[in-house]
């Protein structure tokens, strides 16, 4: 080997171990951005591991929100999505007892006195704002099964398991025999009419009727037939619409058309909803309808829509609050129809819609929520207790929800 090759060899084993040392400098000591994201690119991974994916959300003309159907459902009862702004609990809720028994249809009077049926003793109860409670009458009602109040809280349509309904006046004592063939009742707003379902054994003498509260002056509303389990009896606050009915036309399987039933046979627009268990709630000033529907975009898990229900606009501005709950067991302020306190359960199985009762030992976490932004804040937590609710009632002149425990079946107040 001559002097060249030997220089030539050694200047290729200087550069081979100056290669050889950058690459493990870059291994082991370099923070090139190839190695560690950016401070935008870290904040952008992190915003999307909690971001329920919102690109298939869309807007229809009429201001229909629907909801995301990339199949990513969350298995909560709470959806996760960016918009809702859900919030922390403000303050702690100072939450209490006031009734150990067994307080069954449970309701809010217009002064915010709570009343319910007690089972163990057959009597009804009223607790005023103090929290005192007395016998709203001293007679006894055996086994009452369903209590439908009027808005005042003077008035209930007891119905008992033989079919025998009476209306009964808690200020006069005076009890009203109805038919035992009318069921499904609910008053008017000012309390002074009642509608019913009128069912007798022949289909084509099965109507919607309408009454006073003694049973009297009874008018024909709309011939129900063989649809009597397809008709909700629920008046609207500004009694336009006195029913809903679920005979609308077939829209597909996830999809269905809510009839209105007004009472001077209007020919109202019908709605339109995704899923199938339609439950209504109106807003206090009848302009509105909260609902709760299930589909298999949801899992089969119940979902919480608003939707305008009043003239011309019904129909209008449907928009989906992403909370998996029943409407029935949601309750408006008394100040106003904009925000709105559902119990929402904590988790809900795959198909709960179609089973309602695999969420009866599930504890419920009360949430405000805001019916035009959808933001919501929760009321309460599981570290407050933990209770399933089966009704809900707000008073929010006094900063008060009032609820009954379906295990132990005691009413529950909670301050906020």
């Amino acid at each position: 080997m001559n002097n060249k090759t030997r220089i030539l060899l050694g200047i290729g084993l200087i550069i081979f171990s100056i290669g050889i040392g950058y690459l493990l400098f870059q291994v082991f000591f370099a923070t090139d951005s190839i190695f560690l994201p950016s401070d935008s690119d870290t904040t952008d991974s992190q915003s999307n591991t909690t971001t329920f994916p919102v690109g298939t959300d869309r807007e229809t003309t009429t201001g229909t929100q629907v909801p995301p159907t990339t199949g990513l459902l969350p298995s909560t009862g709470i959806n996760s999505q960016v918009n809702n702004n859900t919030n922390q609990v403000p303050t702690e809720p100072i939450i209490s007892t006031i009734f150990t028994g067994s307080a069954q249809n449970t309701t809010i009077t217009n002064s915010g006195q709570v009343q319910f049926y007690n089972a163990n003793d057959g009597k009804f109860y009223r607790i005023d704002t103090n929290g005192n409670i007395a016998a709203l009458s001293e007679e006894v009602f055996f086994s009452a099964d369903t209590v439908t109040w009027d808005n005042t809280g003077n008035t209930a349509i007891i119905e008992y398991p033989d079919g025998s309904n009476i209306v009964y006046d808690f200020e006069t004592k005076q009890p009203v025999t109805l038919p035992k063939h009318w069921e499904d009742f609910s008053f008017s707003p000012e309390g002074q009419q009642i509608i019913a379902k009128s069912l007798p054994l022949s289909p084509e003498n099965r109507w919607l009727i309408t009454t006073d509260s003694s049973g009297n002056n009874v008018r024909l509303i709309e011939p129900l037939g063989e649809n009597a389990n397809k008709v909700i009896v629920d008046w609207s606050a500004n009694s336009q619409v006195a029913a809903f009915s679920r005979t609308g036309q077939a829209l597909g399987i996830d999809r269905e058309q809510i009839l209105l039933v007004g009472l001077n046979g209007e020919n109202f627009k019908a709605l339109t909803v995704e899923g199938r268990d339609f439950r209504p709630k109106w807003t206090p000033d009848g302009k509105r309808v909260l609902y709760s529907v299930y589909s298999e975009r949801s899992g089969f898990r119940p979902e919480l829509w608003i939707v305008n229900a009043s003239g011309d606009a019904i129909g209008e501005g449907r928009t989906f609050l992403n909370i998996n709950t029943w409407a029935d067991k949601c309750d408006f302020g008394t100040d106003g129809s904009r925000y709105v306190y559902c119990a929402v359960p904590e988790s809900l199985q795959e198909g709960a819609g179609f089973v309602p009762e695999t969420a009866a030992n599930v504890p419920d976490i009360i949430y405000q929520i805001d019916t035009i932004t959808g933001s919501r804040t929760s009321i309460t937590s599981l570290q407050d207790g933990s209770f399933t609710i089966n009704n809900l009632h707000v008073d929010e002149e006094n900063n008060k929800i009032f609820v009954t425990d379906a295990t132990t079946n005691s009413i529950i107040e909670i301050n906020i």
